[in-house]
């Protein structure tokens, strides 16, 4: 069987992100910036995504003052510390094929320069030489030194206690090139 190599087409794959506190939710947009896949059939042999953290943006303020402020606030030391780390990336290990189009991807992810396993199930079809993979994943930021505004390094947050975990729902879409 032959392997095929897909890279994610970044205009057309999306990344949303979702971090609730304990009075509501921010949800924004990170962008792509390559992704490349290797499959034998529809076995995943391996793949790397790398995302540009410093595209982060939120679409839950309309305000524009206040979402340059979360936006500022999410560049910064206190989370993302986009200015010495610019990217984070996700490294496909292995892909434990569950049932039709489900699989298992188990890999490392790696943000603020710390790598931690990562696990999460996708949808992964294949189409007319074009590779779609659905998903949706929870990061517990904290394993990546993240700790503002964190219930388990601070007391008395109150209402400003935010959830150690985040959501990433994300879309991408692949093209074959071999």
């Amino acid at each position: 069987m032959q392997t095929n190599t897909f890279i994610a087409d970044i205009q057309r794959s999306s990344v949303i992100w979702t971090g609730k506190k304990v009075l509501g939710k921010h949800t924004g947009t990170i962008d792509m910036l390559s992704g490349k896949f290797e499959l034998k059939g529809t076995e995943v042999l391996n793949g790397l995504v790398i995302f540009d953290v410093g595209s982060i943006s939120s679409t839950d303020i309309k305000d524009a003052k206040t979402n340059a402020q979360l936006v500022g606030h999410l560049l910064s030391d206190d989370f993302f510390g986009v200015e010495k780390f610019p990217t984070a990336s996700f490294s496909i290990l292995s892909a434990d094929h569950q049932s039709d189009d489900v699989y298992l991807i188990s890999g490392e992810l790696t943000i603020k320069g710390i790598t931690a396993p990562n696990q999460f199930p996708v949808t992964l079809r294949i189409t007319g030489g074009i590779l779609s993979v659905t998903g949706e994943v929870s990061v517990n930021r904290t394993l990546f030194g993240i700790k503002y505004g964190s219930g388990n390094f601070f007391s008395g947050l109150g209402d400003n206690m935010i959830n150690n975990d985040f959501t990433i729902d994300f879309t991408l879409i692949g093209k074959t090139i071999s």
